[in-house]
């Protein structure tokens, strides 16, 4: 509940969006790359690098694409 408010907060008040958004660009690809390895179960090294990279790209393509849609309407 407690991180639900800090979201909901965050999202809502103009300009702490961004700085929420700055602090989760390191956040969310690294959230995406452990999720991605943590689901993948036992295999080789080389390929929990490989998915590891790839879900933590996916988690950045999706966050670059919302923190930017978010920087320029704060502009706006």
């Amino acid at each position: 509940l407690t991180l639900y408010v800090i979201e909901f907060v965050a999202d809502k008040v103009p300009w702490v969006d961004t700085m929420w958004d700055t602090v989760h660009t390191l956040v969310r690809p690294l959230g995406g790359a452990l999720i991605a390895v943590s689901t993948l179960g036992d295999a080789a090294p080389w390929m929990q690098g490989l998915v590891a990279v790839l879900g933590g790209t996916i988690a950045a393509g999706g966050h670059l694409t919302k923190a930017g849609t978010r920087a320029a309407v704060n502009v706006s």
